[in-house]
């Protein structure tokens, strides 16, 4: 039975479910016994395992977004950002209008939707975990286009999803924090691309060669970590990258067969206070850092954890920097 259970990969076992909502096993036993999250019961001893689906939806990787009121909202918060990068991101992926290109996690389509007004792409392959923004960006596209293919699926499985070769992959706001499967993911995507293809993924992170923007954050997140003990949960806030992590991640495109000989930071100074309406305007964002608890709660432990950090250091603009990863396929 039990090597049955561990070729299933829809579900986990209690330690890989916990491991990856970064909580103790015995929090996902009382999460059990309390419905918040229902195990599955097999084999002689009747052990836990956990639907896939349900850790991930738990977590925010497939229910960041719970409406179509919710999609909306995050086409209108990130407009800004799809306008301002999409003509830098066609030069960095050498896009023609006869290219055939990826996005992953597409969200609701928006920077596909720009890329194709601008005349780029004969061909895209829009791809997320999550149901609702698919269902967003299909309907969206529609609009502009319809030479779309639409999947539902795992970045990590990215070589089996797309069924033909491409000219560029797109990874935006979701390479740090929403792919566990890197590895997967960067080896799917030497497999699909052409050779002199191209892979543009980004990282975004905060106070990088910055002590006072470190120090205001490292305020927050130990708040924000005691206020969501006592709220009965785990943070799961992720940790900014610093400059080992982004230039692991380089060695880590490097390992898997790409030339990575440029990375492109783009850095901004925001106020605190805009730091805070940029996350809590985008429906789903704290769902992942505190699972188990209401929306409600979550964005009560947030302004409160960014309140003491401002009282406590003083500090009320932070730097934002968002550092992109031009990788080619020799």
């Amino acid at each position: 039975m039990k090597e049955e259970i561990q070729e299933d990969s829809s579900l986990l076992t209690l330690k890989t479910a916990s491991e990856l909502l970064g909580c103790h096993p015995n929090t996902l036993r009382q999460w059990d016994n309390n419905g918040t999250l229902v195990a599955v019961r097999l084999g002689a001893r009747k052990d836990r395992y956990y639907r896939k689906a349900d850790v991930l939806r738990l977590i925010g990787k497939s229910s960041y977004v719970k409406s179509a009121q919710e999609v909306t909202q995050v086409s209108e918060v990130r407009k800004g950002y799809f306008q301002e990068y999409a003509g830098i991101l066609a030069q960095w992926g050498r896009l023609t209008s006869d290219s055939v290109f990826v996005d992953v996690p597409c969200g609701t389509g928006e920077m596909v939707k720009e890329l194709v007004r601008r005349g780029f792409g004969r061909k895209f392959y829009a791809i997320d975990i999550n149901a609702d923004m698919i269902q967003a960006a299909q309907a969206s596209l529609e609009l502009v286009s319809n030479a779309g293919t639409f999947i539902l699926g795992d970045a990590g499985d990215i070589a089996d999803l797309v069924p033909e070769k491409v000219d560029a992959i797109f990874c935006l706001n979701g390479f740090h924090i929403y792919l566990d499967r890197k590895e997967d993911f960067l080896r799917g995507c030497f497999a699909m691309l052409k050779p002199g293809g191209y892979l543009i993924f980004d990282v975004s992170t905060k106070g990088i060669r910055d002590q006072i923007s470190q120090d205001f954050l490292e305020a927050e997140k130990g708040e924000f970590a005691r206020l969501a003990l006592e709220a009965g949960t785990t943070s799961q806030r992720p940790l900014w990258s610093n400059e080992q992590s982004l230039e692991a991640y380089r060695s880590l495109a490097m390992v898997h067969g790409f030339v990575v000989d440029e990375t492109i930071s783009i850095d901004k100074y925001m106020t605190t206070d805009e730091v805070v309406q940029s996350t809590i305007k985008i429906p789903g964002r704290l769902r992942p850092w505190l699972p188990g608890i209401s929306d409600e709660k979550r964005m009560e432990i947030f302004q409160n954890a960014h309140n003491y950090a401002v009282k406590e250091t003083g500090i009320t603009t932070v730097k934002h920097n968002r550092i992109f990863f031009i990788a080619k396929k020799p």
